[in-house]
């Protein structure tokens, strides 16, 4: 598999707009943001037993590093290197945990069972600041009642 890549997709915000206004301030108003899903492509560095070193391919440059060696130890740090290595495993006991996917459609499966997932998380947060807020503003109410 050396050589060869894993794919994972993220959610990207882009800011746009914004500069300096006649003042020399900087002018928000004309500042806007996007949210874009990319598909982010690691090389695989090297291979082990149980999982791989990749890195991210900023350039699709499928080229190894000069100081890597391919039948180097299990002693492969990122300190040795200039890249920001990691190491994921080749298999978990639930695929859906796996860091980065052999194809782009597992890959993007993933990134939407993730992304379920946080919305639900999200939601739960939600409800309660919403709980809370209701509370708060029952006190608020009590508070008004007394002074009255």
């Amino acid at each position: 598999m050396v050589g060869k890549h894993l794919y994972r997709y993220e959610s990207k915000r882009t800011t746009h707009g914004g500069g300096l206004d006649v003042h020399g301030e900087y002018d928000y108003s004309s500042v806007w943001q996007t949210m874009d899903v990319v598909c982010d492509k690691y090389l695989i560095y090297k291979e082990t037993e149980k999982g791989y070193w990749i890195d991210y391919d900023k350039d699709y440059d499928t080229v190894l590093p000069n100081n890597f060696e391919l039948e180097s130890g299990d002693n492969f740090k990122k300190s040795q290197h200039n890249g920001n290595y990691r190491f994921v495993l080749k298999h978990t006991d639930h695929d859906k945990k796996r860091f980065a996917y052999d194809t782009k459609e597992k890959a993007l499966q993933n990134f939407i069972i993730r992304k379920t997932k946080h919305k639900r998380y999200l939601q739960v947060r939600v409800n309660d600041l919403e709980h809370v807020l209701g509370i708060a503003k029952l006190i608020q109410d009590q508070n008004k009642l007394q002074e009255a």
